[in-house]
């Protein structure tokens, strides 16, 4: 396990583990240090996301329309 270090912030303590830039970091960039901190593929992270965020979509356009 590695520590995921977010934002501008923390920027003095990336050589600590995995670091995500900004103020605040974007999202994307929030899941692949987090990711990779943990050991999961962050393209298989994103894609899941992406998946659950197109099925609320397709349920919440269904209810609005009933």
């Amino acid at each position: 396990p590695k520590l995921a270090v977010l934002g501008r912030c923390g920027r003095m303590h990336s050589v600590l583990g995995v670091y995500a830039p900004g103020c605040p970091p974007g999202e994307e960039q929030v899941i692949r240090a987090l990711s990779e901190a943990c050991g999961a593929d962050p393209a298989r992270v994103l894609e899941v996301r992406d998946s659950v965020r197109q099925q609320m979509w397709k349920e919440t356009e269904e209810n609005l329309s009933a």
